[in-house]
């Protein structure tokens, strides 16, 4: 089979794809990679007219996706990243498309769920599969693909497991609680609450220290919150730093998204051995290892984090780290891919 993988910018190919590509070559399948830039840790071609975000110099994008989908004779286009799965759905009828959906582009009620829900319900006749990672997205796509025409991934593309080893937990007791915080500093994933939920803490009489890592343009607010709160002692702000070595030394993960797809970052924290405390919102709620509060509440989440460290329980009940692999998540997708394109259904 020979299978195209396409995302809208090369950093997703480098991001989620090099292991799944690794362990697809190594079960005799031909693939190739695209995106609208170029990448760093997978070998793809740039397609002219593919941007990150919507665009008039998408024009040239279809004519571009034409080509390449012809010049390697494809079988099957395995699509990710908004723009480029709407493109190459909207304008590509030469070959079947599977969108491999790490998030809808919606969260309940939200204020421009319509708008979305109307976009993506338009582009499912161009769409042969779909693969999802959370359950609200898997109700929505099969009762419009058909069960049979998508696969759900809990644990999303898996982990590299040798950059994220099951570590022992740092002593309680002997150092303050380390927490962590882990993604970019946007709205949508809202780190001013993840320093409301410091605040509680602080009130409470926990010794902590809470490491945000991330850059976006919710910084320097951020910073003002911070110093607002007097605690610049409490919460550092060191940019990026890779994520492995952030989790290894903290006790557990705070997650304040609005919404996720799957937030790689759970798993990740998953993997390692660490607990998660976040909101009870789409994409989180199905996460291994989360304990979950009202969405917004930071009191409550620093209630749960208070009430597991008073009961020295910071060591939750992990997925076995087999269950969490790249390779293993990568060769379910395979096997549902080789049976949509021979339209056998799926596993």
């Amino acid at each position: 089979m020979r299978i195209g993988i396409l995302a809208s910018v090369g950093r997703t190919l480098d991001a989620f794809f090099p292991e799944i590509i690794d362990t697809w070559r190594g079960e005799g399948e031909h693939v190739v990679a695209a995106a609208g830039t170029r990448a760093e840790r997978v070998d793809a071609d740039v397609i002219r007219g593919l941007t990150q975000s919507p665009s008039i110099a998408n024009l040239a994008a279809p004519r571009a996706l034409s080509l390449w989908i012809a010049r390697h004779r494809l079988d099957v286009v395995v699509t990710n990243t908004a723009t480029a799965s709407a493109l190459v759905r909207a304008t590509q009828r030469s070959v079947p498309i599977v969108y491999f959906c790490h998030g809808l582009h919606w969260s309940e009620n939200g204020p421009n769920e319509r708008v979305w829900k109307g976009i993506e319900s338009a582009l499912l006749s161009r769409t042969r599969a779909a693969i999802v990672s959370n359950s609200e997205d898997y109700e929505w796509m099969s009762a419009r693909l058909g069960h049979d025409a998508v696969l759900t991934m809990p644990f999303g593309v898996g982990v590299p497991i040798e950059r994220f080893p099951r570590t022992p937990l740092p002593r309680l007791g002997s150092v303050p609680l380390k927490l962590a915080w882990i993604g970019d500093m946007t709205s949508r994933k809202r780190p001013a609450l993840a320093v409301e939920v410091a605040k509680h803490l602080a009130a409470a009489g926990v010794e902590f220290e809470l490491e945000m890592v991330g850059t976006g343009p919710a910084v320097d607010a951020l910073e003002a919150q911070i110093r607002e709160l007097g605690l610049t002692k409490q919460i550092l702000l060191p940019g990026r730093l890779e994520s492995s070595a952030v989790l290894a030394r903290s006790h557990a993960l705070i997650h304040t998204a609005e919404w996720e797809g799957l937030a790689r970052v759970t798993l990740e924290a998953a993997a390692i051995g660490r607990n998660v405390y976040g909101f009870d919102v789409k994409g989180v709620r199905d996460a291994p290892s989360v304990s979950l509060a009202r969405d917004g509440d930071a009191r409550e989440v620093a209630a749960k984090i208070i009430s597991d460290l008073r009961g020295k329980s910071f060591s939750h009940e992990y997925p076995e780290p087999d269950l969490l692999t790249t390779e293993k998540q990568s060769l379910r997708v395979l096997n549902s891919l080789r049976g949509w394109v021979n339209n056998v259904g799926n596993e």
